[in-house]
């Protein structure tokens, strides 16, 4: 397979809808980490009937570092219950999520908060040449968005975070990249199980790079893994001009 590259045109507000009824925290917490991996432009969940209300903040708790870097995807929640609305609104780990008392609410709230991103992806076999491939794309990517002064950074954590996917995934690799005002996200998607942690690599054992984790913490303003339960994980990280 050749290295792809494409765009995905948004002629309407992508929205996904995580339902509760029922369903504990760490499952709603679970499909949502998928969804955000994906990058909709919105995720509504409504949380009405949830089980083990109280502990509602526990379903947006492992993705608030993300929405607090990225502001790409509006999250939105629907909650009914009066004292766990005002535990969500009043809690530091949702203060990125918009809280309302009903889905048109949060509809309504979550449009009104969106804000234009512009995309760009390249899919890539896992070979040592897509490093480079991926390097290029981003160079060009950046300057096509008039970014080109954070060019170089965002090709060395690119480079890094797809050599990484190349060494230890195995897989198909998907590079996304994506732009808001002054802002970067860079994505790397891989089709493999497991979750990477950050640890020193050797530079002559790898001579290809695949610090990955290392330079997006070095480079990044926040970075982490949102880890799917079926089609692998995606590695991303923020950076501002």
């Amino acid at each position: 397979m050749p290295q792809e590259t494409f765009t995905v045109p948004r002629t309407e507000t992508e929205v996904a809808v995580v339902w509760g009824r029922s369903r504990l925290p760490s499952d709603i917490g679970a499909e949502l980490i998928e969804l955000l991996a994906t990058e909709p432009e919105m995720v509504v969940c409504d949380l009405t009937g949830m089980a083990a209300l109280p502990q509602v903040v526990d379903v947006f708790a492992p993705v608030a570092s993300y929405l607090s870097a990225w502001p790409g995807t509006v999250v939105a929640a629907c909650v009914p219950d009066p004292a766990a609305r005002d535990r969500l609104r009043t809690h530091p780990a949702t203060s990125q999520v918009v809280v309302t008392a009903t889905m048109d609410e949060a509809m309504t709230a979550a449009r009104r908060s969106i804000r234009p991103v512009q995309r760009a992806h390249l899919r890539m076999l896992p070979l040592p040449a897509s490093a480079h491939h991926a390097r290029a794309f981003a160079a060009d990517t950046l300057h096509s968005w008039n970014l080109s002064t954070m060019a170089s950074t965002v090709q060395l954590v690119v480079s890094e975070l797809v050599t990484n996917a190349i060494l230890h995934a195995h897989t198909v690799v998907d590079l996304s990249l994506s732009r808001i005002g002054q802002r970067v996200r860079v994505g790397v998607h891989d089709r493999a199980g497991g979750r990477p942690t950050v640890q020193s690599v050797d530079p002559f054992a790898y001579p290809l790079g695949g610090q990955g984790l290392l330079l997006a913490q070095e480079h990044a303003d926040c970075w982490g893994v949102l880890r799917t339960q079926t089609v692998g994980k995606t590695v991303w990280a923020v950076l501002t001009r």
